[in-house]
């Protein structure tokens, strides 16, 4: 894992043999990080680089992948089991809750703002939208297969893992449009506080800058 700065140039690399994923901040020193291999979440500490154990998922298969965060919960899609989770934020005052089951393989999730989530899935329909309170899930895009997903004013800002592109979902309506193409693994994506975007490409490992709509 490696620490950039604004500038993009390396300021730590971490050594971490978990095949660490997703990850958000939990305040100036800690983040939820999400190990692939071992299917777990850690509280990691990026001052001393000390990682201790929150979550321990138990399904099969490849590990946990993204992670996303509403005020007071850890959004966690548990990747090899289907299902969508989520975990109270430290004090740590409960363990995991499923909320959304047979998903396929969700990959990371974030709140729309009006009490649904938008889950990333590397399978049809690519995008879905979940009610938490009921369970129900409904398609909100379709894609072949992304990875992470952004809500800004009421438009979803996806990486296209299976087509390459970042793509701009306005939620009302449904209607996709291209922004960015040529990605061959759009496998990470983050908003900047100026509004744009931080596009990853995992094959060439270069970072885009990508404006949004």
């Amino acid at each position: 894992m490696t620490e950039l700065s604004p500038a993009g140039t390396v300021v730590h690399v971490f050594a971490d043999r978990q095949n660490p994923e997703g990850m958000v901040q939990l305040s100036s020193s800690t983040m939820a990080l999400a190990n692939q291999k071992s299917n777990q979440v850690v509280v990691f500490n990026t001052t001393t680089g000390a990682s201790e154990l929150w979550v321990q998922l138990t399904s099969k298969g490849l590990g946990v992948d993204g992670l996303g965060m509403e005020p007071g919960m850890l959004l966690l899609p548990d990747a090899a089991g289907g299902s969508l989770d989520m975990v109270p934020l430290p004090p740590f005052s409960g363990g995991p809750q499923t909320v959304a089951t047979g998903l396929g393989r969700p990959v990371d999730a974030t709140p729309v703002g009006d009490g649904t989530l938008l889950v990333s899935v590397e399978n049809a329909p690519g995008l879905d939208r979940v009610d938490p309170v009921t369970g129900t899930v409904t398609p909100a895009a379709h894609f072949t297969s992304t990875d992470d997903v952004v809500v800004s004013n009421g438009i979803a800002y996806v990486a296209d893992n299976g087509g390459g592109t970042m793509s701009a979902v306005t939620l009302s309506s449904g209607t996709v449009n291209t922004l960015v193409t040529g990605v061959k693994a759009a496998q990470g994506l983050a908003m900047r506080a100026d509004g744009t975007f931080l596009v990853v490409d995992q094959k060439s490992g270069d970072i885009r800058v990508a404006m949004g709509c």
